[in-house]
């Protein structure tokens, strides 16, 4: 029996798997944004142009894109790093489909595979890769050229182009600084699909350009030190970071939101607002902002009033 017990723990501290919120807690850096839920055998694609608008996953990157406006609502920077501690932990799907969330909130959106190793953007989204990003850093096209409309609504693609030799200095290079201030000038919002930060130093040197960092973490599939490793790079950038537990089991992930659920509405109970208090809470950019993405369902109680005098403004 004790020798059972011995195994069993030795092989607790060697595969420590991070597989909870409790396993996050322990970490320092980074806030968690939100969890995905883990997509169902049945499920064929994983866009979430393709789920049906009830699908938990849709819902999960429906609430993740209103985390990130507020999160960002005073930030003039609208450009999101999305990256893992690891390859296959799901940072291009959550890239690919928070872009289509943002997109179907009526902004204009530009989704750019900045993996220069190992890009899939193109292959997911079944694009053309043969130029893009390398090729405007080279110099051998205007970035207008090689932007691909991807859907119905304003979403624009610039996959990753050709391989290139050193993918470092070509991120790390003043044409990189210049495509970035542009985009970040002519979009509401700029993701960036980048490498995992424990494989190539490229996402540190990205991270100067953007104002927030999204650090994706599959459940059940990393260790915890990995996490923690790569939180501890990500903080040198100085950078708001962010996580997203990924590929979450469907009753973790159903806890996990009625937390923060529970955490908002205690919020709104413990206001108890007048009228003017009213005003002023719905005068926020953070109101303000939850009117925009969520003018489609009923707000929550005390909000109604509030954000439609929002909406109302000039």
């Amino acid at each position: 029996m004790k020798l059972k017990k011995c195994v069993t723990l030795m092989r607790a501290t060697l595969d420590h798997k991070l597989r909870s919120r409790d396993d996050l807690a322990r970490l320092n850096g980074g806030t968690l944004l939100g969890s995905i839920p883990k997509k169902s055998s049945g499920q064929g694609s994983s866009l979430v142009s393709e789920l049906r608008l009830d699908d938990p996953r849709g819902e999960a990157f429906r609430r993740l894109w209103t985390e990130l406006r507020f999160a960002q609502v005073d930030d003039p920077n609208p450009a999101i790093l999305v990256t893992s501690a690891q390859p296959k932990e799901g940072k291009t799907s959550t890239g690919i489909n928070l872009a289509i969330t943002a997109a179907r909130s009526g902004n204009r959106v530009a989704l750019v595979d900045v993996d220069l190793r190992q890009p899939t953007v193109a292959s997911k989204l079944g694009l053309e890769n043969s130029v893009g990003l390398t090729t405007v850093l080279l110099g051998a096209a205007d970035l207008t050229e090689l932007f691909q409309p991807w859907g119905t609504d304003e979403l624009y693609v610039l996959t990753a182009g050709k391989m290139v030799t050193n993918p470092l200095g070509l991120l790390d290079s003043r044409a990189m600084s210049t495509l970035m201030n542009r985009l970040n000038a002519e979009f509401d919002m700029v993701i960036l699909d980048g490498p995992p930060v424990l494989t190539a130093a490229d996402s540190l040197v990205l991270a100067k350009h953007v104002g927030q960092l999204l650090l994706v973490t599959a459940v059940g599939e990393v260790r915890v030190n990995h996490v923690e490793e790569a939180l501890r790079a990500l903080s040198a950038a100085e950078v708001p970071t962010g996580i997203v537990l990924n590929k979450v089991p469907g009753s973790a992930a159903e806890s996990a939101h009625q937390v923060r659920h529970s955490s908002w509405s205690a919020t709104l109970r413990d206001v108890q607002p007048t009228d003017l208090q009213l005003w002023d809470l719905a005068s926020t950019p953070r109101a303000h902002a939850w009117a925009t993405e969520y003018e489609h369902l009923a707000p929550p109680e005390g909000l109604h009033t509030a954000t439609s005098h929002v909406r109302s403004q000039p």
